[in-house]
């Protein structure tokens, strides 16, 4: 009766511990490929339901900005008289140098205050993006530090169970040679 209980217990532990460490292997197995243990196994359960294999999702992620500009330069200003004197000639070239300048201006403004803005969404898509890495980032740390140490227990675990497992199914086999001594 002795031997067939420690024979038990021993098969017992040995199972449950192969189990623990066949769950951690499979819950690993999971964290690093979303696709099936088993390819054929699901292909097969797939065929049986009628239904297609399950498919990933895509996820893109994109940032877009433009920038234009447009100069002018107009030389048009009020007509000069053929007859007008210099001075006229002169006061009405000073006046459209003036305008040109004015326009210069308007348009410097402009272009300035494009850049600026173009700056800002740069600046934007930047810090989004930076944000976006290091919660990534932070993400992959945990996943890597959560299956070192994860799974590395319940597979310690379970190897210790096969261990106890093998070394109680022993007990019985030892002890006979013990006692045909």
């Amino acid at each position: 009766m002795f031997t067939l209980i420690m024979t038990s217990l021993g098969l017992l532990l040995t199972l449950a511990g192969t189990i623990l460490a066949l769950d951690a292997f499979v819950d690993q197995f999971r964290e690093h490929d979303k696709g099936p243990l088993i390819p054929a196994w699901a292909r097969f359960r797939s065929w049986l339901r009628g239904s297609a294999p399950a498919t990933g999702q895509l996820q893109a992620v994109g940032v877009a900005a433009s920038f234009e500009a447009a100069g002018r330069i107009s030389v048009r200003g009020p007509d000069v008289r053929e007859d007008a004197s210099v001075e006229e000639k002169l006061k009405l070239m000073l006046r459209r140098i003036e305008t040109i300048e004015s326009e210069a201006m308007q348009d410097r403004e402009y272009v300035e205050r494009r850049v600026e803005e173009l700056k800002d969404v740069v600046s934007r898509a930047r810090s989004d993006v930076d944000r976006r890495f290091n919660e990534l980032d932070a993400s992959l740390k945990a996943k890597v530090k959560s299956l070192a140490v994860g799974t590395v227990r319940q597979q310690i675990l379970g190897l210790c169970m096969v261990g106890a497992g093998s070394l109680v199914a022993a007990v019985p086999t030892i002890s006979q040679a013990i006692a045909a001594l």
